[in-house]
C-alpha cells in the first residue's frame, strides 16, 4: 500500500493502532520477568517509548507522560499506548 505525504503510518484510532499500541505496552511490562534488571531496561525503553509514542499519536504532551511513565519505577502497569489509544478514538475533540 502506497501512503501519500498527508498519511500516516497508522490511521487515528484504527484497529491497527490498538494492536501495536497492545504490543508496546506488553514490552514496556516485560521488564517485570527479571527483577533489578529492569529498571535498567526502562531506562533504555522510556525514550524509545517516547519516540514510538509521539510517531504514533502526534501528541508530544502525551509522549512525554509515555517517557515518564516508563522511567519512573512500579508504574510500568499502566497501559499508556492503549489508554492513549482510547483516548484519541473516543475522547479527544476532533476539531482538526
Amino acid at each position: 500500500m502506497k501512503t501519500t505525504s498527508k498519511q500516516t503510518v497508522f490511521e487515528q484510532g484504527s484497529l491497527s493502532q490498538l494492536v501495536w499500541s497492545v504490543i508496546f505496552d506488553g514490552v514496556g511490562m516485560l521488564s517485570y520477568l527479571y527483577p533489578g534488571l529492569g529498571e535498567f531496561a526502562d531506562i533504555l525503553w522510556a525514550p524509545a517509548a517516547g519516540y514510538i509514542h509521539y510517531k504514533m499519536y502526534g501528541d508530544k504532551q502525551l509522549a512525554q507522560l509515555s517517557f515518564w511513565e516508563e522511567l519512573l519505577p512500579m508504574t510500568d502497569v499502566l497501559p499508556t499506548f492503549t489508554l492513549t489509544w482510547f483516548y484519541v478514538r473516543f475522547f479527544k475533540p476532533r476539531n482538526q
